[in-house]
């Protein structure tokens, strides 16, 4: 090789090395960009979106790689239910501008990538699933992007050996104030993973998938971008032995309201709660080296199983911030400097309530402290609502319970404690008052005319407890609203009514009590006069032998009715007096002897028949 060619050859080597190096740079600066939490200088000067959706290296991809548009033509210019792809596709921004939104794909199919790369170029989704039988296998989506739902695949289909990198799904308005919208699933919205890797991944909600499940994938350094986000990789998603390493968000810096089962989660972080989780379950998982400000692994949710290790907050809950968790491990987890395994806020703890008026029962409230000790004598104030309507606030401590004295009806009461430490404790709760069953009885619906007695309505609870001084509407003989006695009873006279049949109805209708109703019917019936009469003698000789007998109804003189009695056979009557006394004259009865002799009053409306028989003898 001659002299000229030496310095060739140098010149060509010295310019690679400086091209890598320079994409090199460029790729940590686009990185740095992303994963910042606030809008510095040069992004409000420089806005706009070409520069936002420029994230990490781009995949280097063969001189032959194809367009989209040539693998749309792959996947839908056939009917095939395998699809077979050879070559990588890069999205052309000339070739490819009506697929921005992802190929479509509407029918059951599986796609076998062979290793194939598919580069959004941070410009366009890869595919838009409307099947949820769809499968991917083998592939490597890269710097997909979206304005919506789904970075790299929107839609509920299956990912099987795919690797997923740095896709993204966000939307940001350019101008001086700029405004973030949030998106949900930096890679996949919906759907299912399994054996994937998700790396540098971003979105609001979800950095990697939101709402999924996945089987042992891997999830490294996706986040939530800019501005309010919660789950770096994950949101409502649930996840089979996978791991989670250094991802973040401001909330769950690995997850977010979801389950894991037998994960790892690795130097995840959060700038507010849960380093690892937020509000979500985890089950037989290790949390190691996961930071946040509170709860450096776990925020809200439970943990059962788990192991913590090395987990730091910077304010409180060095592994866990008020959260539950059972037969756990913690080792060396740290507030600041200081070992602290878990913070708990001070609690109430009460449930809704559901009682019957006047029960005497207690709304019993727990008080915990920020250790989850019980507290007694703690001051509770109660405010009771009902609608819009504020019925009253209450005071008592915890331990002794409020004693709960509403009337029938459903309430809202917010529970609060005005003491140091507890600032934060309010609680929600239903109080439902149910009415107390009552029941109605009738007594006396059959009397005598001219009776003392009284028809008696009786009300009582269901205990069978007499209901004092309660209004009960009475139609009987008028109309009257009378309140019932110490026993709970109503005297209904019927003193001026003749015999006959009267109907009645009562009716009880309280706020705190079911209602009452009887219907019945009230007999009067007609009196039992009586008869008083005596054995009489008399001398054969005289000529007129008067006889007199009395027709009272009990002490009453019954005047002006007739009767009759019947000697021998012959009838005589008479008509009482004022006095209830009728004088009989007999006449022609001069035989001696004794004569059994019935005295009859053959009634009225009024007044049953009556009888009286008795011996009159002639000497």
């Amino acid at each position: 090789m001659n002299r000229n060619s030496k310095m060739i050859l140098m010149f060509l080597m010295l310019f690679a090395i400086l091209t890598i190096g320079s994409v090199s740079a460029s790729d940590d600066l686009n990185e740095t960009a992303l994963l910042e939490e606030s809008f510095d200088d040069a992004d409000i000067l420089n806005a706009n979106e070409n520069n936002i959706l420029e994230v990490g290296p781009q995949e280097v991809l063969s001189e032959d790689s194809k367009t989209f548009t040539d693998l749309n033509a792959t996947i839908n210019g056939n009917s095939d239910s395998e699809i077979y792809l050879n070559g990588n596709y890069t999205y052309d921004s000339n070739a490819d501008s009506n697929l921005t939104n992802g190929i479509n794909i509407n029918r059951a199919v599986t796609i076998y990538g062979n290793g194939a790369v598919l580069n959004g170029m941070n410009m366009a989704r890869m595919f838009y699933v409307t099947n949820c039988n769809v499968v991917f296998h083998d592939i490597t989506f890269a710097n997909g992007y979206s304005k919506d739902n789904g970075g790299a695949i929107h839609g509920s289909c299956t990912a099987v050996n795919c690797t997923f990198n740095q896709n993204s799904a966000f939307y940001v308005t350019g101008g001086f104030f700029q405004t973030i919208y949030i998106i949900n699933g930096g890679a996949m919205y919906m759907g299912t993973a399994v054996n994937c890797t998700f790396n540098q991944n971003s979105a609001s909600y979800g950095g990697a998938i939101y709402n999924g499940t996945a089987y042992n994938c891997t999830f490294n350094n996706n986040t939530g971008y800019k501005g309010v986000t919660s789950g770096g990789a994950m949101y409502r998603s649930t996840a089979y032995n996978c791991t989670f390493n250094q991802n973040s968000a401001q909330d769950g810096g690995a997850v977010y309201e979801s389950v894991a089962y037998s994960c790892t989660f690795n130097n995840n972080s959060a700038t507010k709660q849960g380093g690892a989780m937020f509000n979500s379950h985890a089950s037989n998982c290790v949390f190691e080296n996961n930071s946040a400000a509170n709860g450096g692994a776990m925020s809200s949710g439970s943990a059962e199983n788990c192991t913590f290790i090395n987990n730091n907050a910077s304010e409180d809950g060095g592994a866990i911030y008020n959260a539950e968790f059972n037969n756990c491990t913690f080792i060396n987890n740290t507030v600041g400097s200081e070992v602290n395994d878990f913070t708990l806020e001070p609690k109430i703890i009460v449930n809704d309530y559901t009682s019957t008026y006047n029960s005497g029962e207690r709304l019993l409230v727990t008080v915990t402290d920020y250790k989850g000790n019980e507290q007694n004598d703690v001051n509770i104030t109660i405010k009771i609502t009902k609608g819009s309507d504020l019925i009253g606030t209450y005071c008592f401590l915890s331990g002794d319970g409020w004693l709960v004295n509403l009337d029938a009806g459903t309430y809202d009461g917010t529970l609060s404690v005005q003491e140091q430490g507890y600032d934060s404790c309010m609680q929600h709760i239903t109080l439902k008052i149910n009415q107390i069953p009552t029941r109605m009885t009738l007594s006396n619906p059959v009397i005598a005319y001219k009776s003392n007695k009284n028809v008696i309505i009786t009300l009582k609870d269901d205990k069978g407890n007499p209901i004092s001084g309660a209004q009960v509407s009475v139609s009987f003989n008028g109309v009257k609203n009378l309140k019932t006695n110490e026993n709970g009873e109503i005297l209904l006279s019927a003193s001026g009514l003749t015999p006959n049949s009267y109907a009645l109805t009562a009716t009880f209708n309280d706020g705190n009590y079911m209602k009452s109703t009887v219907n019945s019917k009230v007999t009067v019936k007609k009196a039992t006069a009586k008869i008083t009469a005596k054995a009489k003698t008399f001398k054969r000789l005289l000529k007129i032998k008067k006889y007199t007998v009395t027709l009272k109804f009990g002490k009453t003189p019954l005047k002006n009715l007739k009767l009759k009695i019947k000697i021998k056979g012959k009838i005589y009557k008479a008509t009482t007096n004022y006095k209830g006394k009728a004088t009989f004259k007999i006449k022609k009865l001069t035989k001696k002897g004794t004569y059994i002799s019935k005295i009859t009053f053959n009634g009225n409306k009024y007044y049953n028949k009556a009888t009286k028989t008795v011996k009159i003898k002639i000497r």
